[in-house]
């Protein structure tokens, strides 16, 4: 993990999680609401499988 924790806000998009994980060289981040309370965590294999299925 690194430090300061990485996280995205539940509003941002897929293309914008891949990148900030690719940037990083890191396998997932952590979802936050508009709280900054963690609502999920998105990794390498959700991002794939959403590119792969064309669900954006």
């Amino acid at each position: 993990m690194t430090d300061p924790v990485l996280t995205i806000s539940e509003d941002a998009t897929l293309k914008e999680a891949a990148k900030i994980m690719a940037q990083n060289r890191i396998g997932g981040v952590p979802v936050t609401d508009k709280k900054g309370k963690l609502d999920g965590i998105i990794t390498e294999s959700d991002v794939l499988r959403a590119f792969a299925s064309d669900r954006r």
